[in-house]
């Protein structure tokens, strides 16, 4: 395992070979999958008491291959969505079909797709019922209004152009901003966004710091930022959590090139960092699995850690500009 990992982190420094083998990153090809990953974080924010729901502008870090949690996002009320990813996964028919896919399940009024269609997914529900009392019909009936459908899918092809028209129905593109490569510098999104969001992306950033700052720029007063966290080896070692046992120039080597790898960091290192941010966390939902490596067993920069951060396999936080 360790002698593929390593041959992965190599090729990418040969010419030409990192486009070949990137592909890409799963899961939000799939109408279902972005319509449950919504649905779940703006559950959790009603929950918590996090205004407004929906929100009026959400961004997303990481969308990956789709622009699908955005376009679940759009159409159960917010009117702007910004995505920002590494490199360029996306494209405009994949977000087309998956669009026409999620303005079924929203007429339908369908469950949340749950633990058993999706049973690594996090977070979880205590329900997976549609939640009608945060998306009215009264809501919806203006969220899916046809018009409003066509302007979206005309943002879809052309994401960065000029905006038009109103909240309700910006225009040719007014809904959706698409950056990859992203930089912060000069953002427009400052103190604009309501939500800013990611799933399983976090864990893949190194220099976390800076992007924290971004995001606390982005929000609004008051606003939230949403983030299920990774913190298992994702097939990098044989144990759930090998990933702490790999030294740290083994590991570099095992990162290469790439443009995003897992940052090894663990449960409390993102509270603290989210608070030395100046964020407020108001939930934390840890996921616990039983380890069976040991303190001593690890790399000497983990040693150290604590029982709780080495049984800890994925959170869910959320957490609030003042």
């Amino acid at each position: 395992m360790i002698l593929g990992q390593l041959a992965m982190g190599i090729f990418p420094y040969v010419p030409g070979l990192h486009g070949v083998l990137s592909g890409g990153t799963g899961g939000t090809n799939e109408a279902r999958y972005c319509y449950s990953i919504w649905l779940r974080h703006l559950v959790h924010a009603h929950r918590s008491g996090l205004t407004p729901v929906p929100p009026a502008v959400v961004a997303e870090l990481g969308p990956g291959d789709s622009l699908g949690v955005g376009i679940a996002a759009l159409l159960s009320g917010p009117t702007r969505y910004h995505a920002l990813d590494a490199v360029r996964y996306a494209s405009p028919d994949a977000n087309t079909r998956i669009l026409n896919e999620l303005v079924e399940l929203f007429e339908q009024r369908a469950d949340i797709p749950g633990d058993k269609e999706y049973p690594r997914v996090r977070p979880r529900l205590d329900s997976y019922r549609f939640p009608s009392s945060i998306l009215s019909d009264e809501l919806l009936s203006t969220s899916l209004a046809h018009e409003r459908v066509r302007a979206i899918s005309r943002a879809i092809e052309n994401p960065n152009g000029a905006a038009e028209g109103n909240g309700q129905n910006p225009g040719r593109s007014g809904f959706l901003t698409y950056h990859a490569p992203w930089k912060d510098d000069n953002s427009p999104m400052t103190s604009s966004v309501d939500t800013v969001m990611s799933q399983s992306v976090l864990q893949n950033i190194s220099d976390l710091r800076p992007v924290l700052s971004a995001m606390l720029k982005w929000l609004r007063p008051g606003g939230i930022m949403s983030h299920e966290i990774d913190l298992s080896a994702i097939g990098r070692a044989r144990e759930w959590n090998g990933h702490w046992r790999y030294p740290a120039l083994l590991w570099r080597l095992m990162r290469g090139r790439r443009p995003w790898f897992l940052s090894r960091r663990p449960h409390s290192a993102y509270l603290a960092m989210m608070t030395d941010t100046g964020f407020r966390v108001t939930l934390d939902l840890p996921v616990r699995r039983a380890s069976v490596l040991r303190q001593q067993d690890l790399a000497s920069e983990f040693r150290n850690m604590t029982d709780d951060d080495l049984t800890t396999c994925s959170v869910f936080v959320q957490a609030v500009r003042p």
